[in-house]
């Protein structure tokens, strides 16, 4: 096959693009300010997977007046873009309109597809055909799937390729693109955040890249949606592997890319190659995104938070302050009489370091009240775990109720090691509406903690040096309770991350145990950002109700 003629470099700019599901006609509206508002600097705009629509938007997938307003937009987002000579590849859902095509079942109704526009028309349409089911996605369960792989499209004197998300991970849909003289691969991409995955793409693209002798463009969505967090993070390699353009992790910058053909070969250069981030920081940064975009995406305008002197609401109320500015946040000290005053000054001394509002209400004339009713139920010896909830449920409730008063999104603080193991009180420290911290160890918390003082010391060094308390009795330790939290997060992630593969680690069976019975706690939770691949909430189905005990 002749290469096809291009004399002219093409000019590409991949979008961060963050939408907000279901708003399908503001996110139209952002597609098309972008292109309005950059047309004269580039020819070509790349969007994300589902870009239209939002993704994952689980059963609104099924939903008919959904998908046809998702039509009916992208037609008129078409005849917008008709003033632009620009081309422009995005993500939409698509009605099925052929079901000989398809593979389906009910209640299917949409295929998930990658579109071509050339100045305001649709030169070029395929449906993605690799279906993932996984921790977070379920479209075999959503899409219908195609019966072919598609073809491949020419403009502007190059053959193009047009992927979506998993497809790349495969080998069918690539290898087939090349042999149809693909000479650059597109891959449009809704592919969610965790600590682990940014080199595990890069690698997989120059994989594919090297075996097909393809340049391969690569844009992903950016933002929050619910428990997900998008990271962004465009690349672009070459038909030799090599890394032509990268984008930072969480950047909203348009990444630019310039491609040229060579004797039918393509080159791709850009002056952005940007380092990767570190771990913690890519972390830090999706619980900040992660809060940010719940909040604006729901309306919601302030959170407040109960702030003990411990570690896990202190990072919880750094984050909240970096997201939505320390207006935006309310900490509130509830006191019991076995709160250290060690305790309060450092909940004190972080709020202030952050310049959030504090306000202490003492919560002893209340509990005073409850031992009194206990004693006239008859329950006078006012010991054990019973008694040392209600100090959790009455901070609860008042925390509760100053949401509802203020409006304000009341965010939970409990870790992933807690939640694990149960080591929370249900209607007490559980009560919120999100929790930033909730997909993160203990021990990787403190880590997350030592990296925001990296960048200005804001958590105070007694909250990171003092044992871990939740003081509902005198001289109370988590390790009262728990096994040290270093070896308790090693054997939960071989439980959870391993899925319990390889040689059992010590006191398995006993942390298997207090995570099989606490399954009830966890259905009950809030949502929170996922940081790793497999986070309760989205990312865990167990039954509540069964007898394997490991």
């Amino acid at each position: 096959m002749q290469p096809p003629n291009n004399p002219n470099p093409i000019r590409i700019a991949v979008v961060p693009f963050n939408p907000t599901m279901g708003d399908i006609a503001t996110n139209c509206a952002n597609i098309l300010a972008v292109v309005a508002d950059n047309h004269q600097q580039y020819d070509l705009f790349i969007f994300p997977e589902c870009a239209l629509s939002g993704y994952n938007l689980r059963d609104l997938f099924f939903y008919r007046p959904f998908i046809t307003q998702c039509e009916a937009e992208l037609s008129q987002l078409c005849n917008a873009l008709q003033k632009y000579n620009v081309g422009v590849i995005l993500g939409a859902p698509r009605m099925v309109k052929n079901t000989d095509e398809f593979v389906m079942s009910y209640p299917q109704i949409s295929s998930n597809n990658i579109l071509f526009i050339d100045n305001g028309t649709i030169i070029f349409e395929r449906a993605k055909f690799n279906l993932p089911f996984d921790a977070v996605f379920d479209d075999v369960r959503n899409f219908a799937q195609p019966k072919k792989y598609g073809s491949i499209c020419e403009w502007r004197g190059v053959r193009w390729g047009l992927c979506v998300c998993e497809e790349i991970w495969h080998d069918e849909v690539p290898e087939t693109m090349a042999e149809a003289g693909a000479q650059c691969l597109v891959v449009i991409n809704a592919s969610p955040f965790d600590g682990q995955k940014y080199q595990t793409r890069l690698q997989l693209l120059a994989g594919q890249a090297r075996h097909n002798n393809l340049a391969i463009i690569y844009g992903n969505m950016l933002g929050g949606c619910d428990d997900v967090i998008y990271d962004g993070g465009a690349m672009a390699v070459d038909g030799g592997a090599h890394l032509c353009a990268q984008q930072p992790q969480f950047a909203d910058d348009i990444l630019p890319i310039q491609l040229s053909i060579d004797s039918g070969d393509v080159n791709l250069s850009s002056p952005t190659i940007a380092p990767e981030l570190s771990e913690n920081q890519a972390i830090y940064s999706a619980m900040v995104l992660g809060l940010r975009d719940y909040c604006q995406k729901n309306g919601i305008k302030r959170v407040m938070l109960g702030l003990s002197g411990g570690v896990d609401s202190a990072l919880s109320m750094v984050v909240a302050a970096d997201a939505l500015g320390a207006g935006a946040v309310q900490a509130i000290g509830l006191p019991s009489r076995f709160s250290s005053p060690e305790s309060i000054s450092d909940a004190r001394q972080c709020a202030e370091n952050m310049g959030v509002p504090f306000q202490i209400i003492d919560i002893e004339p209340i509990h005073r009240a409850m031992l009194q009713l206990c004693t006239q139920l008859g329950y006078d010896n006012h010991h054990g775990l019973a008694f040392e909830n209600i100090q959790a449920r009455i901070r609860g409730l008042i925390l509760m109720t100053l949401s509802n008063l203020n409006g304000a999104l009341l965010l939970t603080t409990g870790n992933k090691s807690e939640m694990a193991v149960g080591y929370s009180t249900l209607y007490g420290d559980s009560c919120g509406g999100y929790n930033v911290v909730k997909d993160l160890y203990k021990t990787k918390l403190y880590e997350i903690c030592s990296h925001r003082n990296g960048l200005g010391a804001v958590i105070p060094q007694n909250i990171l040096s003092k044992p871990p308390s939740a003081e509902l009795r005198p001289g109370q330790t988590d390790q009262d309770s728990l096994p040290d939290y270093a070896h308790l997060d090693r054997v939960l992630a071989h439980i959870i991350e391993e899925y319990g593969a390889g040689e059992a680690p010590s006191q398995y069976k006993d942390i298997y145990n207090l995570l099989r019975k606490s399954e009830f706690k966890r259905l009950q939770s809030s949502p929170g950002v996922k940081i790793s691949q497999r986070a309760f909430g989205i990312g865990w189905r167990m039954p509540t109700t069964h007898q394997f005990k490991g």
